[in-house]
């Protein structure tokens, strides 16, 4: 067993012992919600449009955060629009700060494989994350 597998344990351990089935599922979210991380690292090593990949990924993480194991489904509604609203905010001011501080000029300093170059891609090993 390694340590992250151990402490992965303790964490369920201590959610379970914390919040019975609440923490059950709260455990269940968590985990939905990092593999919903890992895989828009990898859409966007791959090419994929980030802007676009993390939009999406902000909704499904947001539905799942809110509405997973939620009984209070009005409240669930009012703090989903919110949430939304609250991205959409910071996506209208991301976009033009970004182009007044030209931060696309330090991808000239990123790696190709953290860009999307696909040169380095080796489809069915994970080594492209580590080149």
């Amino acid at each position: 067993m390694t340590t992250i597998m151990a402490l992965i344990l303790i964490l369920f351990a201590s959610m379970l012992l914390a919040g019975g089935r609440q923490g059950f599922v709260s455990f269940l979210g968590l985990i939905f919600n990092f593999g919903i991380v890992f895989i828009s690292v990898v859409l966007i090593a791959m090419g994929f449009p980030y802007l676009i990949v993390t939009l999406i990924n902000a909704v499904i993480i947001l539905v799942v955060s809110i509405y997973f194991g939620n009984e209070q489904g009005r409240n669930a509604d009012v703090a989903f629009i919110t949430a939304l609203l609250v991205v959409g905010l910071l996506v209208i001011l991301i976009i033009p700060v970004q182009h007044w501080l030209r931060c696309k000029d330090l991808e000239l300093k990123i790696p190709k494989i953290l860009r999307g170059s696909r040169s380095n891609w080796e489809f069915g090993s994970w080594m492209f994350l580590v080149r």
